[in-house]
């Protein structure tokens, strides 16, 4: 039997476990306690993380299994703030010394991971990604169609992380137009900080930035683009490698790290360090369709080569053989450390879980929970404790493009006043009992929640969440954050 842990923005992955699998939702706020009380409460055999945790877990290491999918804070130290990098070198350096296995994610990942000097783990296996199903591009809404170029284009889709390369793309891109005479655009998506400095760099270029988009439109813009590409200068993996080969599309990558490991003979590389070179290939794919179409070729073969169940399986495996040695010591009892609620806990403790919301979302935003007017950011009125307070504001995504909904339990029977514009709607809740809401919002709108009764005291908690997509972790952490 199986027990996942969740936060309330990933619980809906498991809507409906098979019943050898349970699900408990824990709190952002003190999750790490959290996570090892609960897998002590229920007497788990073997807890797999899927990053390092850089504080202990009170559960013992040589009984998990730890996702590592690369070390880029070692190659690039300089892309990472000074505490983000000795938080991962910690967390990183106990994990290789002391965790029962540590999957990866490619032989290039897994070949860094041994020659760390920390590293005294015998058991580091390959557990890469795959696929999920392609959605109908029959869903596409009118405003995501009008996005897409008539004309030719290329596309990258990567955040604006200093390893994933752009401004020696931009060079590339400007290089191969200037030698091609091609009329040609860049599409980008991904989180669009740090654009408009990009942009103001190469304002004559015709590069258009789209921001996050749905899975359905970027498989439109991979099918359509004369390729892809992917001159990034490190990776643990690469997917969207993966889902250029699937839609048929050629792949310009980067010769360094895992991208030639999963590209194989389906791509053309060339150093991210050179335009000149980058910008060849460029020239190359668009003057010669019979190498685009052996390379789409290629590219499907290649597509066999990752199958999630064969992950499952390389997973499974390591479950029995950590679950199969005995502890090398009879661990301490574990001090149990008090979950207060996140605006009651010491300062120290609130900078804390806010830094390390900013370590894993980037470019993103914080409001604390209390409404007072109109919000400045996406959320207001969510606790880290997944509680939400007697009045809530959320802004819906300006593209929404699927159900919004709420899951969870009224603290106390009452009236729940959803506002949407002129819209208005009301449901009666009872008191500990579950419900799931769906809510009515045109996209860009606000959506305020009122409930009418909440748990007595200075901070008017009304309705535990256990699920939502109405906004993510994306929302939640601090404007500053970096990668």
């Amino acid at each position: 039997s199986f027990t996942v842990f969740t936060t309330i923005f990933n619980r809906e992955l498991l809507r409906q476990p098979p019943a050898h699998v349970e699900v408990q939702t824990l709190p952002l706020a003190g999750y790490e306690s959290e996570l090892g009380r609960a897998a002590r409460a229920r007497q788990i055999d073997v807890l797999f993380c899927g990053h390092p945790f850089e504080r202990d877990l009170g559960f013992p290491l040589e009984k998990q299994i730890i996702l590592i999918t690369d070390l880029q804070h070692e190659a690039f130290p300089e892309f990472f703030p000074a505490e983000i990098r000795h938080a991962r070198q910690r967390a990183f350096a106990s994990a290789l010394t002391h965790a029962g296995a540590v999957g990866t994610i490619s032989e290039h990942a897994r070949e860094s991971l041994r020659r760390h000097p920390d590293c005294r783990c015998q058991d580091i296996f390959l557990m890469p990604p795959a696929l999920v199903p392609a959605e109908d591009a029959s869903q596409l809404t009118e405003t995501e169609r009008a996005l897409i170029p008539a004309g030719d284009f290329f596309l990258y889709p990567a955040n604006l992380w200093p390893h994933k390369n752009h401004e020696r793309t931009l060079a590339a891109f400007a290089r191969f137009l200037a030698r091609s005479g091609r009329a040609c655009e860049l599409v980008l998506t991904g989180h669009p900080a740090g654009w408009p400095e990009l942009q103001q760099r190469w304002p004559r270029l015709p590069v258009r930035h789209l921001g996050h988009v749905r899975p359905v439109l970027l498989q439109s813009l991979l099918r359509q683009a004369r390729a892809l590409l992917f001159f990034s200068l490190f990776e643990g993996f690469g997917m969207p490698l993966l889902e250029a080969f699937a839609a048929g599309t050629p792949v310009l990558c980067s010769n360094t790290t895992s991208l030639p490991e999963v590209a194989g003979d389906a791509a053309l590389t060339a150093d991210p360090l050179d335009p000149a070179a980058m910008a060849g290939l460029m020239e190359r794919i668009v003057h010669d369709p019979g190498l685009a179409r052996t390379l789409a070729e290629r590219g499907r073969q290649r597509l066999a080569r990752y199958s999630w169940e064969q992950s499952a399986r390389e997973l499974h495996d390591a479950f029995c053989r950590v679950a199969g040695r005995p502890l090398s010591h009879q661990p301490a009892t574990p001090q149990e450390l008090p979950s207060l609620p996140f605006e009651h806990a010491p300062v120290t403790s609130r900078q804390s879980l806010l830094r390390r919301l900013a370590r894993r979302i980037p470019g993103a935003r914080w409001l604390a929970g209390r409404w007072r007017g109109k919000p400045a950011s996406a959320v207001c009125g969510y606790q880290p404790d997944n509680w939400l307070l007697a009045e809530c504001v959320f802004r819906v995504p300006p593209s929404v493009g699927r159900t919004l909904y709420l899951e969870g339990m009224p603290a106390l029977s009452g009236e729940l006043l959803i506002e949407s514009g002129s819209v208005q709607q009301r449901h009666e809740l009872t008191e500990g009992e579950k419900v799931r809401l769906e809510l009515e919002a045109a996209a860009g709108q606000e959506l305020r929640l009122r409930f009418s009764r909440h748990l007595p005291g200075p901070v008017p908690r009304a309705f535990l969440l256990e699920a939502t997509n109405l906004f993510s972790e994306a929302d939640l952490a601090p404007a500053s954050a970096q990668r």
